[in-house]
């Protein structure tokens, strides 16, 4: 059986993170198709009992009567941080931060309340403050994050670890204050990662240039910090799971899924939509434009040629440099290394009818209203993407949806379509239909 997961949000416990309202997102759930979502911020006091007020836990997933075939999985994102070690070449492609520590996300999923609230007794034990929604687990050596590892695992063997967005700035190999090897973060817990996210500014394509990587499960989530549809389920990852007699879905299935390679396929951002894509510094007071720049074209010590100052190391130089790094032969763009990977790229459909109609609010209650009118026809949005053009077309002209509509969205899947500016420096790319 297959299922349709999006395990990576936030609670308004976040920063930069409004109200959550969970019939919003069960609402947004259902036009998009996604079957679990994550609760994000699962170990914050008073979002941790509202969830225990609000659903029922069954088989490890959250449920309300009113949320109908929807779940919930409960999960947080951590940041761990540990003094810094300076690869050698690292002043060649990084940020270095004179303060000397490596911080990064990681999205964690939990199989129950008690496994959360254990590790927020965890979490007191090592003096990490849990008075926000992604608490910062600060060691003092990478031997002390390992304790605390081990220590989460052995609450529950179903709480899985996932480095999320890895490539972004923030992510494990990041440009703040970059490393080549995963092992310079996770030590001798590695073992025990199975999976990594690949973050809305990579892929499967990027990730397989890395030969760490190699036997891992990639994961897609859509790092929500709202139940917009421009948010939720922008990306999304369909797992293989066991069906058993009862034919019932469960955390311990999903987590299994995960580290047995039942990924069926990930949906993924384009890279260049991406908002840390290209290496570059957007507009600010002292620039008379937005500077990026692709990896064969990076100035000189990454300095920006208008304002002088480091510009931000995007993802793709950031893939070639790791590549490089693990690498006695140079991996090949385009080829395929590791595991079996399936994955589709494409764009939020919201967006694609934001830039068909011209229509700059999004998203706005005109852009709603058709985005539910052509997905009406369809199981979510997933499904329509996951039609033929021609069957589209089909539908949407049953649906009465406007001609020029339909055309770009049809571009869209086709592939006709490119992101001019690419995304750089927290600046999402600019969709433009009609060419590759």
């Amino acid at each position: 059986m297959q299922i349709t997961v999006d395990l990576h949000s936030h609670s308004g416990a976040s920063g930069g993170v409004g109200d959550i309202n969970f019939d919003d997102i069960y609402k947004a759930m259902r036009l998009k198709g996604i079957d679990v979502y994550g609760t994000g911020d699962c170990l914050f006091p008073k979002w941790l009992e509202y969830l225990k007020n609000r659903f029922t836990l069954n088989n490890g997933l959250l449920s309300a009567p009113e949320y109908s075939q929807k779940y919930f999985l409960l999960q947080t994102e951590l940041i761990f941080t540990i003094p810094y070690q300076q690869p050698e070449d690292s002043s060649l492609f990084g940020t270095i931060d004179t303060g000397k520590r490596k911080s990064w996300h990681n999205v964690v999923l939990f199989p129950s309340f008690a496994a959360c609230e254990e590790t927020a007794k965890l979490l007191k034990k090592y003096q990490v403050k849990n008075t926000i929604g992604r608490p910062f687990v600060k060691a003092e050596s990478l031997e002390q994050l390992e304790k605390f590892l081990f220590e989460l695992q052995s609450i529950d063997p179903d709480i899985e670890v996932i480095p999320a967005h890895i490539f972004t700035p923030d992510g494990a190999f990041g440009s703040n204050n970059p490393i080549n090897n995963l092992k310079d973060l996770y030590g001798s817990f590695l073992p025990c990662i199975n999976a990594v996210e690949t973050g809305l500014s990579a892929n499967p394509q990027a990730l397989m240039m890395i030969p760490q990587l190699d036997n891992l499960s990639f994961v897609s989530f859509s790092d929500a910090h709202s139940g917009a549809l421009n948010r939720l389920g922008r990306e999304y990852t369909k797992l293989e799971i066991e069906e058993g007699a009862e034919k019932e879905i469960s955390c311990k299935k999903i987590i299994q899924a995960i580290r047995n390679h039942k990924v069926k396929k990930t949906c993924e951002f384009n890279m260049a939509e991406g908002r840390y894509f290209l290496t570059g510094h957007r507009q600010k007071p002292n620039h008379t434009q937005p500077f990026y720049c692709a990896p064969d074209k990076t100035p000189s010590g990454y300095k920006c040629p208008i304002c002088g100052k480091r510009l931000t190391i995007g993802v793709l130089d950031r893939v070639y440099h790791v590549s490089q790094a693990q690498n006695e032969k140079e991996r090949v763009w385009g080829q395929s290394y590791g595991i079996t990977r399936s994955w589709q790229t494409l764009v939020p459909l919201i967006e694609v009818i934001a830039a068909s109609t011209g229509l700059a609010s999004l998203p706005g209650k005109k852009i709603n209203q058709i985005y539910r009118q052509a997905v009406s026809n369809f199981d979510g949005e997933t499904a329509l993407w996951e039609t033929e053009s021609e069957e589209i077309a089909n539908r949407l002209e049953n649906s009465q949806v406007n001609k020029k509509i339909i055309n770009d969205i049809i571009a869209v899947r086709e592939g006709l379509f490119k992101f001019d500016p690419p995304g750089f420096d927290g600046c999402y790319g600019k969709l433009v239909i009609g060419c590759r």
